[in-house]
């Protein structure tokens, strides 16, 4: 009588685990080396927001299998491009060509108005997209899927970030979570850009006024040291007279000018 012997590795469905465990255990390891480049990225260019933002929408697109992924920040009133990746020239001239005001009709403006993520399974059947977009995305850029995540600062919508794909294949809940964590991180970088260009001004416009001051300084130093020799006190006088017209706080140099004496008017005895 033969006997059948049934080992671990021929279970039933035991391959199709083991296969998806090992899959889930390189997506893991893929979404840790890309979150660590990220933070190496952001590390070095604390002052380079553009080289930040580039590496984002890459490691985004590569994570979560889209084919495009875009990142718009807000100028005023407006979301004008800020970062693309899978786009051809062409394809972003298309985009940057959008009008860059959120509305009901695209998805990074509802993004923005509804201050939510927007999934979107079938662009060319969503009814509230606008026709020239519909037009363009059976054509020229030729996408079906799209994501929208809003990037949210304190209660305000500085931006959003968008992925793409040329199916009409849904994103995981893993991998919408992992386009907010990017958000996130992008929140972060143009946080910190603003905090180091306002910094910068404040050192400009400090330095300045510390420069006619050190002038001024200067220029008194120089009368004090050429009393026998009126040609440097006037030389400095005409630069002091030109910093304080200039700024008000410099202090203007007085000339007192002395009085006659009068003479008596009495009768001599």
């Amino acid at each position: 009588m033969t006997h059948n012997v049934t080992t671990p590795g021929t279970r039933p469905g035991h391959n199709a685990e083991t296969a998806r465990l090992a899959r889930e255990r390189d997506e893991a390891l893929e979404q840790q080396n890309a979150t660590a480049e990220v933070l190496k990225v952001i590390s070095r260019s604390t002052s380079d927001l553009q080289a930040i933002l580039d590496t984002l929408v890459a490691s985004a697109a590569r994570l979560c299998d889209a084919d495009t992924a875009i990142i718009r920040r807000r100028e005023g009133e407006t979301y004008p491009v800020a970062a693309t990746f899978g786009l051809t020239s062409e394809q972003r001239d298309q985009y940057v060509g959008y009008s860059a005001k959120a509305d009901h009709g695209s998805v990074f403006g509802r993004a923005i108005l509804e201050r939510r993520i927007v999934h979107v399974l079938n662009l060319l059947t969503d009814p509230q997209l606008h026709r020239s977009r519909l037009r363009d995305y059976a054509g020229v850029i030729t996408i079906r899927s799209g994501l929208g995540v809003p990037l949210i600062r304190d209660g305000a919508v500085i931006g959003v970030f968008t992925l793409q794909r040329k199916e009409p294949q849904p994103f995981t809940d893993k991998q919408i979570k992992l386009v907010a964590m990017f958000a996130d991180q992008a929140v972060i970088a143009i946080e910190n850009a603003r905090l180091l260009n306002e910094l910068k001004q404040r050192t400009d416009d400090l330095s300045e006024p510390l420069e006619r001051q050190t002038a001024t300084s200067e220029i008194l130093s120089s009368i004090s040291g050429s009393l026998a020799d009126p040609k440097p006190v006037f030389e400095a006088i005409l630069l002091l007279e030109h910093y304080s017209a200039l700024d008000p706080e410099v202090p203007r140099l007085r000339v007192h000018k002395r009085r006659p004496k009068s003479r008596s008017s009495g009768r001599q005895s």
